[in-house]
């Protein structure tokens, strides 16, 4: 095990405004709600700037949402109920999961013009489609016999339930890569940080871990009890912080020290806030206070708000640097927003 030190010191809209503040280089793009909706969030953004979210007719009626590289809207179909978008591939294939008439969750795929199919776990009782990878492989999980397992779909839909690390009781997952691997956590009597490899085999990371950022290498980011964590094939690295939230294609991580956004190689101090997200030229993204941020070459940018709201949230960025996120108004109202 290597101990790393470093210096600390989201049919259309209904709405889109585009807002430059004088001297700003990055424009905020309002992507709105679907007709008769009341509040909108992003769930991600790919390569090209298509960006996924879901619409709100009340708190707990969501309508899944594709937003083109323009900001138009394309409401995503339902199984009968609500719908809900987590994650898109650089193909435009959207997943995540939908409910029918009977209330119960299924995981659920979208093709790049927007069709529906359902993925079936047999013996599900509810399921999750949490992120697809460019081959079209779908990582999610999915309660059997009251346990939550890990499961992957290959692109035809057919399931594969990934086994749980010895001494675990059940497993969540949050990302797959290009190599058809799956990222996620087992918990037992404490948590789990694990890969799942493409044969389906669990390798757990040990008690006390928790995984939150992953690569196209299969290097996971987290921490590891109260300090941050890195696992890779050659084992495990603690670096000097609170905890690791993302990884890019070239082993920098981010994350959060000491009330800190920090970097780890290279080893880099970004200022108050909290690094959440790191793209493949180095950029990251997160938050300061009740604002979104982005670093870009050592440089602090707060982004901008369109009008109304007064707090913001990222929740995805590509190698362009344009930032999917979520704004907020005085009463808490939620806004799905573009930043590029």
């Amino acid at each position: 095990m290597a101990l790393i030190f470093k210096g600390i010191a989201a049919a259309a809209l209904l709405l889109a405004v585009s807002a430059t503040p004088a001297g700003a280089e990055t424009s905020v793009v309002d992507l709105g709600v679907l007709p008769g909706d009341v509040s909108s969030e992003t769930s991600a953004i790919n390569a090209s700037g298509v960006v996924v979210g879901n619409s709100y007719a009340d708190i707990s009626t969501p309508h899944a949402v594709r937003w083109d590289r323009s900001g138009r809207a394309l409401p995503l179909p339902g199984l009968g109920r609500t719908s809900f978008a987590y994650s898109v591939n650089d193909q435009g294939v959207v997943v995540g999961y939908s409910e029918g008439a009977d209330g119960r969750a299924r995981a659920v795929r979208w093709d790049a013009t927007g069709a529906l199919r359902e993925l079936v776990v047999p013996g599900a009782t509810t399921s999750y489609a949490r992120d697809v990878n460019s081959a079209g492989f779908v990582a999610g999980t999915a309660v059997i016999d009251e346990v939550s397992k890990a499961v992957r779909w290959d692109p035809f839909g057919k399931a594969t339930v990934l086994a749980l690390p010895a001494g675990t009781t059940s497993a969540a997952v949050f990302e797959i890569n290009d190599r058809g691997e799956v990222a996620g956590n087992a918990f037992g009597d404490d948590s789990y940080a694990v890969r799942w490899t493409f044969s389906g085999q669990p390798v757990s990371f040990g008690a006390g871990t928790n995984a939150r950022g992953f690569n196209s290498a299969g290097t996971l980011v987290g921490r590891k009890g109260a300090t941050a964590a890195r696992w890779d094939r050659s084992g495990e690295t603690v670096l000097e912080g609170d905890t690791a939230t993302d990884v890019n294609d070239h082993g920098q991580v981010v994350g959060i020290a000491a009330g800190h956004a920090v970097s780890w190689c290279p080893s880099r101090d970004l200022g108050l806030g909290g690094a959440l997200l790191v793209n493949n030229r180095g950029d990251a993204a997160g938050f300061a206070d009740s604002s979104a941020v982005k670093w870009h070459q050592g440089k602090t940018s707060v982004l901008p708000l369109p009008p109304g709201a007064t707090a913001s949230s990222v929740t995805g960025m590509n190698d362009r640097g344009a930032v999917s996120g979520t704004t907020f108004d005085a009463n808490g109202d939620s806004r799905a927003v573009l930043w590029r």
